[in-house]
């Protein structure tokens, strides 16, 4: 994975760093993150998301997801509807996939979209820079 810095510039560009200081590597980026949120980021969040999930038939099925975020590293979605007790969590580098209401399976997992869209804000930038390097993204990228 190639696109961290390409990711982390389309952040600056929707959350722009207000200082004149160059930005040459994935450290600096991320010391300019969280310097610049790091008192106004939030730490929860809760939202729902409606999801098209396309089938290997050509079909499309979608769903409502309610979502809750605790930063850094926390993330569940239930599934509708919500009194069957589907859905997933993401914690402590894990997922846990649940069905009637059971953790039906888990395995170790650490969720891109909340390191680089969230945790980044919230975790020290050693714990990012190895979760990121774990997850073979090229932080060596000018």
């Amino acid at each position: 994975m190639k696109y961290f810095f390409l990711t982390a510039v389309i952040f600056l560009l929707a959350f722009p760093i207000t200082s004149s200081a160059k930005i040459s590597n994935t450290s600096e980026l991320i010391a300019a993150m969280q310097q610049r949120y790091e008192k106004s980021w939030y730490k929860t969040a809760t939202f729902v998301q409606e999801t098209t999930n396309f089938q290997p038939d050509g079909t499309s099925k979608v769903e409502t997801w309610y979502e809750a975020m605790s930063v850094p590293g926390s993330l569940r979605i239930d599934f509708t509807p919500t009194s069957a007790g589907n859905g997933i969590l993401f914690t402590g580098g894990k997922i846990f996939v649940f069905k009637d209401g059971k953790v039906d399976t888990t395995r170790p997992f650490e969720h891109p979209l909340l390191i680089l869209g969230f945790d980044i804000y919230r975790s020290p930038a050693a714990d990012i820079t190895a979760k990121l390097q774990a997850l073979k993204f090229d932080l060596a990228v000018p």
